[in-house]
């Protein structure tokens, strides 16, 4: 799971998850790849609301 929270008001603004399964490698590159295929579809639908001007 993943918060996005607004820095001024201290709110939520955002949340994304998934599940999975990120196995316990000794190889610390690996464990990064296999936390990276988790996250990135996450982050993927994150899209900040823009402000109008």
């Amino acid at each position: 799971m993943i918060d996005i929270i607004d820095a001024l008001s201290g709110a939520p603004a955002w949340r994304g998850s998934s599940w999975g399964v990120i196995r316990d490698r000794q190889d610390s590159e690996l464990m990064q790849q296999d936390i990276d295929r988790m996250v990135s579809p996450i982050l993927e639908k994150f899209s900040p609301l823009k402000k109008k001007r």
